[in-house]
């Protein structure tokens, strides 16, 4: 039941942003995805995801071939996503936004009442108040919205870009705890973050990626260790340090 991704590679024109991009998860497992600036991160989501369909290699869930499949073949699949800036409609409750979501996720049909009992656990796991105006919660909590309307459609496995981008420290481990929320539930999580402390408390694995290919896959500790991985992304002084 692993979401699996083999020798992804994509061209933009002469500029090779994706080449050989490896990266598995299985239920309920968080994999960081990290590496430096323009090393290939954000379109590696895209691929995933159908926002950019691959020039090679292969995207998989399960026993089905995803490769070639628009985003909302993929979601119906079981496979959603954040982007790293929010998108709520600002006038409109939070309830009203994931309403909003649920509708667009074409789930089944359910009643009102069960509707409403899934929308309270949903802000509940989230830690958010469904009452309130999206325009007038603090960044950190539409940061959460954004991540509970990505979970609206029940996806199996679900992709965050830089969900701690704005974040403070406090905000960012509120994160961590809803994040690691999501994945005992059985959903997969796939994190891509800049802030490492972020990512070594959070990830159970992380994948590093550099020049747009997979340089590293294992635990948190070896990566920060790895020479490979200090000298295309965190540096010498780290290492010194």
């Amino acid at each position: 039941m692993s979401l699996a991704a083999k020798g992804l590679v994509k061209h933009f024109g002469g500029v090779r942003a994706v080449n050989g991009f490896d990266i598995s998860v299985e239920p309920g497992e968080i994999v960081g995805l990290i590496g430096p600036n323009g090393a290939g991160k954000t379109t590696s989501f895209n691929l995933l995801t159908g926002l950019v369909i691959a020039d090679g290699g292969s995207v998989r869930l399960d026993d089905h071939d995803l490769t070639r499949l628009r985003p909302w073949g993929r979601a119906r699949r079981g496979l959603s996503r954040t982007f790293q800036h929010t998108a709520l409609f600002p006038d409109l409750s939070i309830s009203d936004n994931l309403e909003v979501a649920y509708a667009a996720s074409r789930r089944p049909r359910s009643t009102r009442a069960a509707r409403t009992e899934e929308l309270r656990e949903l802000l509940h796991l989230q830690g958010v108040d469904g009452r309130a105006a999206a325009r007038s919660l603090p960044y950190g909590v539409q940061r959460r919205v954004s991540i509970a309307i990505a979970l609206a459609g029940e996806p199996r496995y679900l992709l965050l870009d830089e969900p701690a981008a704005g974040l403070n420290p406090d905000e960012s481990r509120e994160l961590s705890g809803a994040v690691r929320s999501i994945a005992g539930v059985g959903v997969g999580v796939i994190l891509v973050e800049h802030d490492l402390e972020l990512v070594g408390l959070t990830s159970d694995r992380v994948v590093v990626l550099a020049a747009g290919a997979t340089i590293f896959t294992g635990d948190f500790a070896d990566a920060v260790r790895d020479e490979r991985v200090i000298e295309s992304y965190l540096g010498k002084r780290f290492r010194d340090a």
